[in-house]
């Protein structure tokens, strides 16, 4: 389980502008409620992707 930047909840996505950070829901939904422009990416899909590739 990769744990939220924010608290104690397990991540489900991983959020970004200049690092990236993993976050559960609520932090991530808070993430894009503000005023900046964040890349967001469900962690999921990063695992299936480097499976595909045979990377994990």
């Amino acid at each position: 389980m990769i744990q939220c930047a924010g608290c104690e909840r397990e991540a489900l996505y991983e959020v970004y502008k200049d690092i990236k950070q993993p976050h559960c829901l609520e932090h991530m939904l808070e993430a894009i409620d503000c005023s900046e422009f964040v890349y967001v990416r469900r962690l999921d899909e990063l695992a299936t992707k480097s499976q595909d590739r045979g990377e994990g």
